[in-house]
């Protein structure tokens, strides 16, 4: 329970996750779901979200999930991430699902998806360490 609320007090105090309008659904030790609600100046010329705005909510939701499991002494940082964009994230807001996939003493996988209304638009693999 400590981590999860570590977690969301991280998420509460940073400023880029307010300045994209991050929205936090759902957060289990493991396990973390954020929002992205659809704003025009998050998307690229075809009015599809942008990449980048896909790939931080990945990110954020992946370095949330591991955020679950550790407690407040603990920092992290990704080291790697991979994203397979799979079609255009369009015609609504973005959920992006973190899971846990498997923590060692210093380094953690992730695994994350992005959705548009049940559509898969995206799906990453991230090595976070911790210290």
């Amino acid at each position: 329970m400590r981590g999860i609320r570590y977690s969301l007090s991280l998420a509460e105090r940073t400023p880029y996750y307010r300045f994209l309008g991050f929205k936090i659904v759902e957060v289990k030790e493991g396990l973390c779901k954020i929002e992205l609600p659809y704003r025009e100046e998050l998307t690229h010329p075809y009015g599809a979200f942008h990449g980048g705005a896909i790939a931080s909510l990945l990110d954020s939701v992946s370095a949330m999930a591991l955020l679950t499991t550790l407690d407040e002494s603990k920092r992290i940082a990704t080291c790697e991430i991979k994203v397979n964009f799979i079609r255009p994230a369009q015609g609504g807001s973005l959920l992006g699902i973190g899971k846990l996939i498997h923590k060692g003493k210093r380094t953690a996988v992730v695994e994350g998806e992005a959705y548009v209304r049940d559509l898969l638009v995206a799906k990453s693999l991230a090595t976070l360490v911790y210290y």
